[in-house]
């Protein structure tokens, strides 16, 4: 996903310090997020951990936070795909294969 504007950003999310909106701009990148997304996964950290409280602004260090919750969600999909199927090998049977009795092997042998 290419990077967000930081325009996109700062209109999701009001005024942000620039080291908060640089680590908005890593997690929409790491995470393929929008801007509107990252947002809405903002507001969900806000609610569960501090109550829905309005007043509260995003830091680099909450941000933090909302990134170690994306990255267990990303592990956690990861963990739940189905791992390929690993195709088998089917070795062919020839019906008319010849065959060699011990004599003849032990001479081929020795002769090598």
């Amino acid at each position: 996903m290419p990077a967000v504007d930081p325009a996109q950003l700062q209109k999701a999310f009001g005024s942000l310090e620039s080291d908060a909106l640089s680590e908005c701009q890593s997690m929409c990148q790491a995470f393929g997020l929008g801007a509107d997304e990252l947002f809405i996964r903002w507001q969900t950290y806000v609610i569960n951990r501090h109550g829905g409280d309005a007043g509260i602004r995003p830091t680099r260090e909450r941000l933090l936070d909302v990134r170690v919750t994306l990255q267990q969600e990303s592990d956690r999909r990861a963990s739940q795909r189905q791992p390929q199927a690993v195709p088998t090998v089917k070795l062919s049977r020839n019906r008319e294969r010849t065959h060699y009795d011990k004599k003849s092997v032990e001479g081929l042998l020795q002769n090598m």
